[in-house]
């Protein structure tokens, strides 16, 4: 099947995370085939995240929420066309994202298909099933798209994330040596540490070394999250000292900016979420905190210095794929008993680890 194809065309219209994500397989395709061209097919987030990956060599923006089907597709019809795609038969596409639009968008395309075997639901797509192996990372279970192509399932379970970042940020003061990253935020409320112990815990990392810097990282939609933290932080620092120390990026950098400000920490705490994976793209040291949801699911780190930080004895979790806006027991325990006393322990033993290093 190798032999057929020239083009890999992606359709990735996943959550930001899923993008990053994508990079894996896309960076494990060019080293398997450099000479194959690769394309994407995603929305305006997504366009964001691949515009840094060198790997791929167009990319085209569906937009959902302001244009019809018909439309998307009259345009992707020219850019099929201005890249010499439009009806070659040495073209594949691959579906890591299962929707109705997504195979649709497929079968118009009339490119041979590569997708999981749940995609049967659509019968019209000329497609290759793959198994969406539940035990991988996503970053792997994406990459399987690849199987039918022929490289190697070792090669799959190997593949990590990787972006090239050009934005150029704010360097860190010539009087602090370690800058740890906060990331506060996240799309499902119980996914999300309560505000509160973030602000203890940044105390505590304050307090921990005089030469720290803390930055908080979120997007423009997290600007309130951000205000809740940053009053909570105030009652917390009794001297308010450690406040010089801390430095808010939340809303105020672009998602390329965003990739340079995590590629230059040392250190990322984080929630389960879309900052976890461009951590593990740049290979940033890493500490998550999951509440409903489990690493086992397939999204958690894959920095090569990791700490998962978590409330194993609970036996409503995982509560969903991707958790809920409120616990659907009423407790939301697995936050709650997540204390920041915990979350420090394990901090503190990776910035030691770090110390030693520097």
């Amino acid at each position: 099947m190798l032999a057929r194809y020239e083009n890999i065309v992606w359709l990735q219209t996943a959550f930001l995370g899923d993008c990053v994500l994508t990079t894996a397989a896309i960076r494990l395709a060019r080293k398997q085939f450099p000479e194959v061209r690769q394309f994407v097919l995603t929305h305006a987030v997504g366009e964001k995240v691949f515009a840094q990956c060198p790997e791929v060599e167009g990319v085209f923006v569906i937009k959902k929420r302001t244009e019809w089907l018909w439309q998307t597709l009259a345009r992707l019809g020219q850019f099929l066309r201005c890249h010499r795609l439009k009806g070659d038969p040495r073209t594949v596409m691959l579906l890591p994202h299962k929707s109705t639009r997504s195979a649709l968008i497929a079968w118009a395309a009339g490119f041979s298909t590569i997708a999981y075997e749940e995609g049967a639901r659509f019968p019209w797509l000329r497609w290759v099933a793959v198994p969406r192996v539940a035990v991988l990372h996503e970053a792997a279970r994406i990459a399987l798209l690849l199987e039918p192509l022929g490289v190697d399932r070792t090669q799959v379970i190997a593949a990590r994330p990787g972006l090239d970042v050009s934005a150029r940020i704010q360097s860190t003061p010539p009087h602090m040596i370690y800058t740890i990253g906060l990331a506060l935020g996240s799309v499902w409320a119980t996914k999300a540490w309560p505000l509160h112990y973030f602000a203890q815990l940044a105390v505590s990392i304050l307090d921990m070394h005089p030469r720290v810097q803390l930055s908080l990282l979120g997007s423009i939609a997290e600007k309130q999250r951000e205000e809740s933290f940053l009053e909570y932080f105030c009652q917390y620092d009794g001297s308010g000292r450690a406040a010089e120390r801390l430095v808010s990026r939340v809303g105020k950098t672009s998602i390329g900016q965003m990739s340079a400000e995590i590629k230059a920490l040392d250190l990322l705490i984080s929630n389960d979420s879309a900052p976890v994976h461009f951590a593990s793209a740049f290979d940033v040291p890493t500490v998550v905190l999951f509440g409903a949801t489990i690493p086992e699911m397939g999204f958690g780190p894959l920095s090569s210095k990791h700490e998962v930080c978590q409330v194993r004895e609970l036996s409503c979790r995982p509560c969903g794929l991707h958790g809920h806006q409120t616990c659907p027991q009423k407790h939301f325990r697995c936050m709650r008993e997540l204390t920041p006393a915990m979350v420090f322990e394990t901090v503190a033993k990776v910035f030691k680890q770090l110390c030693l290093e520097k």
